[in-house]
């Protein structure tokens, strides 16, 4: 009996043991279940009504709840919101969000695909890839997101882009520090393919 009890006390203990190891390592790597659930909770903390009407193509609801004046007061919240409202092709909800603050060229910098930023340029986006945005310009933006076809789109579309080649080859530099997981700085996908599409434009390696 004295053993039996022994054994479920070793259990007792050694289960919360078990998950505060994998509790810890998780935040330490950044990787595992835990990490997951938590990147969840903080990606569902940002939904909001009219993202989930968008979603729902409800454009009427849309429409209200911008007239109600309750929106989110996020860092260009109102710009991806007009990359949002794209699928729904609605001028009218498209024209309330523009009013609101939703501007195209500044969009660009939220932008996933080269569709959309084509759809942005329809609406009246001027593109231009030495353009400042926040800590550097709309093409480093890109860059470090690792969008090798938006990168090449912001570059064939931006007029006389070739005279800016000193700064793509700044850009290079920080690429192949920054082309293979493990470094110090945060790891760019594409690295290569972006370099290529650099040095078609001035960039030096």
């Amino acid at each position: 009996m004295v053993k039996r009890a022994s054994g479920c006390c070793c259990w007792f203990f050694s289960i919360p043991l078990v998950l505060g190891i994998v509790v810890f390592a998780s935040l330490v790597t950044g990787k595992g279940p835990v990490m997951s659930l938590i990147e969840r909770y903080v990606e569902n903390s940002y939904e909001d009504p009219i993202m989930r009407a968008f979603d729902r193509r409800d454009i009427e609801g849309a429409k209200k709840l911008i007239a109600s004046g309750h929106i989110p007061n996020r860092d260009g919240y109102w710009h991806k919101m007009l990359i949002a409202a794209l699928p729904l092709e609605n001028r009218e909800l498209i024209g309330l969000i523009k009013e609101n603050g939703g501007d195209p060229t500044q969009a660009l910098q939220y932008v996933n695909t080269v569709e959309q930023g084509k759809e942005l340029v329809r609406m009246g986006a001027k593109v231009d890839a030495g353009a400042s945005y926040g800590d550097g310009s709309l093409l480093a933006y890109h860059v470090r997101s690792g969008d090798v076809n938006i990168v090449e789109w912001l570059l064939k579309e931006t007029p006389n882009a070739k005279a800016r080649a000193k700064d793509y080859t700044a850009l290079v530099a920080m690429l192949k520090v920054r082309a293979h997981e493990g470094v110090s700085q945060p790891y760019i996908p594409n690295s290569q393919q972006i370099i290529t599409v650099l040095k078609r434009y001035g960039a030096k390696e």
